[in-house]
């Protein structure tokens, strides 16, 4: 049976070995998150470029150039001779990016679920109003995914 002393040091080993364990499995979770963040930030000129460059085709009436971008479940929907990405008689003159998310509904570390780019739309004679655009990675390049009419 164990002394009194070698069992204190056993309880000291156990509580210093459970310490170091517990600090070692939150820092990796912190890497991890702190990663998963990194790699957002860097998703969100991309996504931005893409947003950019489909608005500015749809505002010069570039409708080949837009539909180029969009992914290819929407490409595969919609042939290009009819893709009209405007509402109708008031095209928009311009536009202004306004925000770039992406958000995990299932908390940091959860499935991405939604990446968007809000856009302030401008037209002649008419208010402004705002767009949301869904984008995916494909082939290596953000695409747009079921634009809303602008």
């Amino acid at each position: 049976m164990p002394d009194n002393a070698t069992a204190r040091r056993r309880g000291w080993t156990v509580w210093l070995l459970s310490v170091v364990l517990l600090l070692l499995c939150g820092g990796l979770l912190l890497v991890a998150v702190g990663c998963l963040n990194a790699k957002d930030e860097s998703d969100k000129p991309g996504m931005r470029a893409a947003a950019e460059a489909y608005l500015t085709a749809v505002v010069r009436r570039e409708y080949g150039t837009a539909y180029d971008l969009l992914c290819a479940r929407d490409r595969g929907s919609r042939p290009r001779a009819t893709f009209q990405p405007t509402r109708g008689s008031t095209d928009p003159t311009g536009f202004r990016i306004t925000a770039v998310a992406i958000e995990r509904p299932d908390g940091v570390g959860g499935a991405v679920t939604v990446r968007t780019v809000t856009a302030e739309i401008t037209r002649a004679d008419y208010p402004s109003s705002e767009v949301a655009l869904s984008l995916e990675k494909q082939g290596g390049a953000w695409k747009v995914c079921s634009p809303p009419n602008v």
